[in-house]
């Protein structure tokens, strides 16, 4: 008899680094695309997305002080590029003088070759573009719309454990789907004004969670390097993210090519510790709220489920990556059950919780 085969579920399989540019990655880059350009209605009737046009003609967005920054390119962009730019007649160098700034993600990927490759073994295979310039206010707003819209057409369910498990209805507060503390969104300042990434209250990935120790920069900063450095994804953080959805629980996590999932029951501040000093996490770094909020919409769009439903199949999130020094407070997501809604709090730096856990991401950047 022939030997059975098991059926091995996506987010184990293991392919190389230009299997997964060439397959996977294309077919990601595309959905996200899709995702962020999708229209949310606004409760004046008016609709708004993440993507927008831009002045230039390009799709992008716009950041907190109104500068705009185009969609991360890709190879198919550059393709493109160098197929109109033959329609028209020019030759070899002309073409390759119009292409030599355009820097890929496929190709800072391709520069951090191993390390890259490494994560891709280790589960990292999610890709995700954060809109990190936009507005934290906005970007709250187009995800609690979303959860609203879905939960209209009957499409709000709990996340799964195993995609074969039945759909489970989440119930929900209508009149508040998204519960946002005024560290991180201030309902008393004025519209537009209202995010600590405006007011300048919260900086991102910090390596020590204390008020005047917390070595990390602004999102104003942020921004303002990624210009000066000629950064290809300026306004974006492009990240490579876990393929598996669910926080392991205590002793639940699984150990894949050396590397142990990093499970629940442990402070912030210890999770940023076990990054900066376990060499099995090396190169890897906490999500911020941007980041937390990216991947909770584009989840849901996907998959009609909400993440980090603690009470459920998942648990609650620690993005360590964002962080009020004013307040002392770091951020903390999940979906709340009792309140029927979204979460976008803040937790103190020595909380911890059998129910509450951390994502990573290792992010796609130049080598320095």
């Amino acid at each position: 008899m022939p030997p059975e085969h098991t059926h091995i579920p996506e987010s184990e399989r293991e392919i190389s680094l230009e299997q997964w540019l060439a397959t996977d990655f294309r077919n990601q880059y595309n959905k996200l695309v899709e995702t962020l350009g999708r229209s949310v209605e606004l409760a004046n009737g008016k609709k708004t997305s993440i993507l927008e046009q831009l002045s230039t003609g390009e799709v992008g967005i716009v950041d907190i002080d109104g500068v705009e920054y185009p969609l991360p390119k890709t190879d198919e962009y550059r393709e493109k590029l160098r197929q109109e730019a033959e329609e028209l007649g020019m030759t070899e160098e002309e073409i390759n003088e119009k292409l030599k700034n355009v820097i890929t993600i496929e190709d800072i990927i391709r520069e951090n070759k191993e390390v890259n490759e490494t994560k891709l073994k280790q589960g990292f295979t999610r890709l995700q573009m954060t809109p990190l310039g936009m507005p934290l206010e906005k970007l709250a707003m187009v995800l609690e719309r979303t959860i609203l819209a879905h939960a209209k057409a009957g499409k709000l369910f709990a996340v799964k454990e195993n995609p074969t498990d039945p759909d489970e209805p989440l119930e929900l507060d209508a009149n508040q789907p998204l519960s946002k503390w005024d560290g991180w969104i201030n309902p008393n300042l004025p519209e537009g004004q209202r995010g600590a990434d405006v007011t300048g209250e919260c900086v991102y990935h910090a390596v020590q969670l204390t008020k005047d120790k917390h070595g990390e920069k602004t999102k104003t900063k942020i921004l303002k390097e990624q210009t000066k450095n000629n950064s290809p994804f300026a306004g974006w953080e492009v990240k490579l993210l876990e393929a598996n959805i669910n926080i392991p629980r205590q002793n639940k996590g699984k150990t894949k090519h050396n590397r142990k999932q990093l499970e629940t029951n442990q402070t912030p501040n210890e999770y940023i510790q076990t990054l900066l000093t376990n060499p099995q996490y090396a190169h890897e770094q906490g999500i911020t709220l941007e980041d937390w909020i990216t991947l909770a919409l584009t989840y849901l769009e996907e998959h009609n489920q909400m993440i980090d439903d603690y009470r459920g199949k998942g648990s609650a999130c620690f993005p360590t990556g964002s962080y009020n020094f004013a307040q002392g407070g770091v951020a903390y997501a999940c979906w709340n059950r009792g309140g029927r809604q979204a979460y976008l709090s803040g937790s103190g730096p020595r909380t911890r919780g059998s129910d509450s856990g951390f994502r990573s991401a290792v992010e796609v950047k130049r080598k320095t």
